[in-house]
């Protein structure tokens, strides 16, 4: 089965912020995905606070960081690219995936994105 990205941004939404488009994290992520500043300006040219007004921008940003970034270094490295994974690395970084961290945040995601796929 392929990775929906879809469902698993509405997930990813739902465990970072409850979906709150203007969320502002203690770090100073933004958007319902808790976009950092480095990974917007990796994807993207307009102002990082378009991330919290611009919830089409702050989609397209996070579709880009997954596909560009996370999935090719899963694959280079032969781990799976599924949920919780991809999840664990949005979360904790590519190399905190590899160091361990963001297990529990990948499993609350992927619990939302078997729940959800299930139902189609």
């Amino acid at each position: 089965m392929t990775l929906d990205i879809s469902i698993l941004l509405i997930c990813i939404a739902l465990v970072e912020t409850g979906n709150n488009q203007k969320a502002i994290g203690k770090a100073g992520e933004r958007s319902k995905y808790q976009i950092t500043r480095a990974v917007w300006r990796e994807h993207s040219t307009k102002p990082f606070t378009e991330a919290t007004n611009d919830p089409a921008m702050a989609t397209i940003v996070a579709v880009s960081h997954i596909n560009h970034c996370i999935v090719p270094f899963l694959q280079r490295n032969e781990f799976p690219v599924n949920a919780e994974s991809v999840a664990r690395c949005w979360k904790a970084g590519c190399r905190g995936f590899t160091l361990g961290r963001g297990i529990r945040y990948g499993e609350r995601v992927n619990n939302l994105y078997q729940s959800r796929v299930k139902r189609i």
